[in-house]
């Protein structure tokens, strides 16, 4: 045959089964590092209880804490007015403006746990968020907040412009 020599037909098939297997195991949407807020412990501090809270569609978990009575509800196009502290799942605040300036943003601004979380607060609402990194700051973090850290939030909703 001129010389060229064609490998084993039985080499041929194993390389596309093994190439098929590796592209049928892999998840893009998550990584190995990140860890399902299902299975994640969280500091006995935060109080937070998976099921006793709502979770949406997002993957995002949410508890009212106290209904709003005021203006809203929120939605995408909204621009918050809130309080809010933020922590890490081993219970280390990693933000806070209670007790300074209240947060001034367009909802749409703000990371997408935030975007589905706070859709249907009412003004005076607080409203308790747990993230997965996915819809936080995923892979590359921020600040003090490291790489697929699943994030809790209380947020106080003081008006909406």
């Amino acid at each position: 045959m001129n010389g060229i020599r064609r490998p084993p037909m039985l080499r041929i098939v194993l390389v596309l089964l093994l190439a098929v297997g590796i592209v049928g195991c892999s998840d893009s949407s998550t990584d190995a590092r990140e860890t399902p807020l299902e299975s994640q412990t969280f500091a006995a501090s935060l109080g937070v209880d998976l099921s006793t809270m709502t979770k949406l569609p997002s993957g995002v978990y949410i508890k009212d804490l106290q209904a709003g009575n005021g203006a809203g509800p929120v939605v995408s196009s909204s621009t918050i007015l809130a309080f809010y502290s933020g922590w890490l799942a081993n219970g280390t605040m990693f933000d806070t403006n209670v007790g300074g300036a209240v947060l001034t943003y367009q909802l749409s601004g703000l990371i997408p746990g935030w975007q589905s979380g706070l859709l249907g607060l009412k003004v005076g609402g607080k409203r308790r968020l747990v993230i997965p990194s996915s819809l936080a700051y995923g892979a590359s973090g921020s600040g003090p907040i490291p790489p697929y850290a699943n994030l809790v939030f209380d947020v106080e909703l003081t008006g909406l412009r």
